[in-house]
């Protein structure tokens, strides 16, 4: 009877209320559950779908990507090869008339200090003749005579900035080679055979019977230019090999074009020669195979035989994992196709192709990642809107529940509303760069009507501070620009230059890099102030200024180190390659014709980044450079002594 009472003391409304919760909350709670797992199953198929449309579509696109470059990289080869035509042709038809060729200047030879026979004088081409050749007059003549093919060597190397030397080798062990070596025989040593070195016997009868251009591998230039590869040709008089010309890119340039290509996603792009070896490879390979390339050398002895990269840049004699992994691939990639693999716990993607100009291979690795990036980040997407879903699931249902429970929606939106807005309004004012208004906000909750005026005004200071912030930052900007131009020139003044070489010397001491320094003086110049006027020298100064600034890399600093003395610092640039720069300085100036007082020269010292440099030291050897050419006539270059 009493259990009978109990369970008739139960209200209707929480009966009603009791039922209402089993039979309303309990089946949405079940249908948004099912939903929630549809979504994340949908959207995982999807995600996986694209992945692999994806992959399929970056593996064509690569490939025919990969085609367009070798067509790229091929066109260049070939652009050199039809230069070298152009030169074998030369060398042979002079050979052919030889008795006829007739030299209007004979130059003058001597006899070094180790025994070599070098050619005096520093202009046109350097002559070697090795201590072992006995000189006599049919030496003598070809030495006098191939004097004829100085102008196109010249020519070839002056006009293509892909080729740092063009030269002509001999059979009897002589080598003409421009541009002009001037230490010719302490760079070669005392003896040379010719026949010893890749970039000539392999145009020889034995390996090119076809006569044609030939490409070499890498390898160490004798001449001092460091690692490259040479488009080499012989020079026949009938059936006689007089010697070999050839054609010298360094590998650093070779590396630049790899660079140049339009590699999407990331990739990294490298040539393999027919043996496996690596010529050139960008950052992005160097990482892969954990080598990094070759760009300089140290020339501590005397290069006597064909020197290659190291084993561990050949891909097929390297057994690290990752040139295992990587010479798989390539195999695979050579019969089937772009082909995928793993590194180090990365997927990627590697393409092949040939250049058939000289049956190289470009190959492309793409990391897969990367291919993938945005296919990742549209998945990271659905999964956080899929636990936002969670989330307010969660919340809405508790909100219900409180609502069923304690009927205070109306409070709580009473609440948060107000809220919301403070909130909008403080997010309005942390991403607005606008002006905050004055007008009071009304909330209709007194104390948030005061935090909201109280934020008002904070927001309006801030502003007010802030616009005070980038305008000194702006004037102190100007002003750092203007402490370090130079008035008249509008070139980077004393100061600038001074801190710029401060900073490549650090650079230099941490990294081992090189650099070079160049200063030029116009010849003269007190001449133009006496006889035009200071107003008139100040134009010079101002037309010199802009032709310096036109014939040097962006890269280069150029800047007025006072007077009619400017210089250029010259960052990841040897000192000989700054000597080139000075010499296209050099040649500009003389042949340029100034608007106001006709043609000038100017003087060159040269001096490069030694370990232990300090900014005074590298400075004083480029001055005194730059006094020896004044003291050596003036409208010349020189570079610092050893």
């Amino acid at each position: 009877m009493s259990q009978t009472k109990s369970r008739r003391s139960r209200s209707l409304r929480q009966l009603v209320y009791s039922q209402f919760l089993r039979s309303s909350l309990i089946p949405i709670f079940v249908i948004e559950v099912a939903l929630l797992l549809l979504y994340f199953g949908i959207t995982h198929y999807i995600a996986e779908r694209n992945i692999r449309i994806a992959l399929d579509s970056a593996k064509l696109n690569i490939a025919e990507l990969a085609i367009a470059e070798v067509h790229v990289i091929d066109e260049h080869l070939t652009a050199i090869e039809r230069v070298g035509s152009v030169l074998q042709a030369h060398h042979q038809y002079l050979f052919t008339h030889f008795d006829h060729v007739m030299v209007a200047n004979e130059p003058d030879f001597e006899t070094a200090e180790n025994g070599a026979w070098v050619k005096k004088g520093g202009e046109g081409a350097s002559l070697y003749y090795s201590a072992e050749t006995i000189i006599g007059s049919e030496q003598l003549e070809k030495a006098v005579k191939t004097e004829e093919m100085d102008p196109l060597l010249q020519q070839v190397v002056d006009q293509h900035d892909s080729i740092v030397a063009a030269y002509f080798n001999s059979w009897d062990n002589m080598n003409r080679l421009y541009p002009y070596i001037d230490n010719v025989a302490d760079q070669y040593g005392p003896h040379i055979n010719m026949e010893d070195y890749n970039f000539y016997y392999l145009a020889d009868a034995k390996h090119n019977p076809d006569r044609k251009p030939v490409w070499t591998n890498a390898y160490l230039d004798p001449a001092g230019q460091g690692w490259m590869i040479s488009n080499i040709f012989p020079i026949y008089r009938g059936d006689f090999l007089e010697g070999v010309s050839g054609l010298d890119i360094t590998l650093p340039q070779v590396t630049q074009t790899l660079e140049s290509l339009s590699l999407p996603w990331q990739s990294g792009a490298m040539i393999l020669d027919d043996t496996g070896t690596v010529l050139s490879m960008t950052p992005e390979i160097e990482v892969l195979l954990g080598i990094q390339e070759l760009t300089t050398h140290e020339y501590n002895e005397v290069i006597t035989e064909t020197i290659v990269k190291p084993w561990q840049f050949n891909l097929y004699q390297n057994d690290s994992d990752s040139s295992q992994l990587l010479k798989q691939a390539l195999q695979k990639a050579k019969v089937s196709g772009p082909q995928e693999f793993e590194l180090n716990g990365e997927g990627y993607i590697l393409v092949v192709n040939g250049i058939e100009t000289t049956n190289w291979l470009l190959v492309m690795v793409t990391p897969k990642a990367v291919v993938f990036e945005e296919i990742y980040h549209q998945r990271r997407i659905s999964s956080q809107i899929g636990y936002a879903a969670i989330a307010f699931m969660v919340l809405f249902y508790l909100m219900f529940f409180v609502y069923l429970m304690l009927r205070s929606r109306q409070l709580a939106n009473k609440i948060v509303e107000p809220i919301a807005k403070l909130s909008q309004m403080v997010h309005d004012a942390v991403h607005s760069s606008e002006k905050p208004g004055k007008q009071p906000v009304n909330l209709d909750v007194a104390e948030l009507d005061y935090l909201a005026d109280i934020h008002r005004q904070l927001s309006e200071a801030n502003h007010i501070y802030q616009s005070m912030v980038k305008e000194v930052t702006r004037k102190n900007a100007q002003l750092e620009r203007i402490s370090e131009t130079d008035s008249l020139t509008q070139l980077n003044n004393r100061l600038k230059l001074d801190r710029s070489l401060a900073q490549e010397v650090k650079r230099a001491e941490r990294y081992g890099e090189k650099f070079s320094v160049i200063m030029l003086d116009l010849d003269h110049f007190k001449r133009v102030n006496d006889n035009f006027g200071h107003q008139v020298g100040d134009s010079v100064l101002i037309e010199l200024a802009e032709l310096i600034k036109a014939q040097v890399r962006e890269s280069d600093i150029v800047g007025r180190w006072g007077g009619e003395e400017f210089m250029v610092i010259c960052p990841n640039t040897a000192k000989e390659q700054g000597a080139l720069l000075a010499e296209k300085l050099h040649r500009r100036v003389e042949a340029n014709h100034f608007s106001t007082v006709g043609k000038q020269t100017a003087s060159f010292g040269v001096s490069g980044y030694r370990a232990g440099d300090n900014v005074e030291s590298l400075v004083e050897r480029a001055d005194v450079a730059l006094y020896r050419a004044k003291a050596n006539g003036r409208n010349r270059i020189e570079i610092e002594h050893l």
